[in-house]
């Protein structure tokens, strides 16, 4: 998922929700039955889901909405191999042989069928396990050895010489 995605989600949560003094938001109570937490109003899910590459993910909510309105689940970016239609509180997720993201993180925005919508946003992770990371060739190695120009030269904008400073004079 792209940031600006979970930006605007986020921003169509807050404009959204509370609008209509008569509809109370729909309220995520789990997702796959971990509780959800919250923090300075971001709810979240406290623990990510786990998943290995080739495998199926079932996720299911427990939505509670307190006027009863049927309620949607929405996803602003969905990987491949994804399938969990809005009306639905249930999905799967097979991973792909060839996936390359070890964490995705997920926005999943719940709304009601009222005008204008409650709505509730989860902030969740899922963890992947044998996910292939591309690593770009560049045909440096990042480092000539110990005493080498190593890997913190950019950051330190220092060479290495290799000189220790030690002359071999004990100084006595």
């Amino acid at each position: 998922m792209r940031l600006r995605d979970a930006l605007w989600l986020c921003g169509v949560g807050l404009v959204a929700g509370g609008c209509d003094p008569n509809n109370e938001d729909p309220l995520v109570l789990t997702i796959n039955g971990e509780p959800i937490g919250s923090i300075f109003g971001l709810r979240y899910l406290r623990e990510p889901l786990l998943t290995e590459v080739g495998d199926t993910l079932e996720i299911e909510f427990d939505v509670k909405d307190p006027d009863n309105d049927p309620t949607f689940i929405w996803w602003a970016g969905q990987p491949p191999g994804w399938d969990f239609p809005p009306e639905a509180k249930r999905g799967t997720w097979t991973v792909p042989d060839d996936y390359w993201v070890e964490w995705l993180e997920l926005f999943p925005l719940v709304t009601d069928d009222r005008d204008p919508a409650g709505t509730d946003m989860v902030w969740m992770a899922i963890y992947v396990e044998g996910a292939v990371v591309p690593v770009e060739d560049t045909g440096d190695t990042g480092s000539q050895g110990v005493g080498g120009a190593g890997l913190l030269q950019p950051w330190t904008g220092v060479k290495d010489t290799g000189d220790t400073g030690d002359s071999g004079d004990s100084g006595g």
